[in-house]
């Protein structure tokens, strides 16, 4: 059958089939290639985020230290532990509450009093 053909179609059939089979792997290799781009974007937004949400985690960790730090140094807080007087400690809280809410985006601030019942049973081991 390939004898039967003239010399320019003997030489355009292989270069028209080696062309097509060119194509063919340029768009593999094309394909695979956008896919390996693709897939490091991907990678790379996910460790920015990663490392964003990492310091916002420790930022806030920050905030809550500093808190604690501040309520464990109020003298408020501190002579009402030391005189056992309750009604100080209640006092205390709620204005530290007040002023979280008016000075922060957060406006139910309720610092965890729970009765006080813990400070009961240390009462009890005086």
């Amino acid at each position: 059958m390939f004898s039967n053909l003239s010399i320019s179609a003997k030489i355009q059939l292989p270069l028209v089939t080696a062309i097509v089979l060119g194509f063919i792997i340029v768009g593999i290799t094309s394909y695979q290639a956008l896919n390996k781009m693709e897939k490091y974007a991907f990678e790379k937004e996910a460790e920015k985020f990663e490392v964003a949400i990492n310091d916002q985690i420790k930022s806030k960790n920050d905030v809550w230290i500093t808190n604690a730090l501040q309520l464990a140094i109020n003298s408020d807080i501190q002579e009402g532990i030391i005189s056992g007087d309750k009604e100080v400690l209640i006092e205390t809280f709620a204005g530290i509450g007040k002023i979280y809410s008016e000075n922060t985006p957060f406006k139910k601030v309720n610092i965890y009093k729970r009765n006080f019942s813990s400070y009961d049973k240390c009462d009890s081991l005086k």
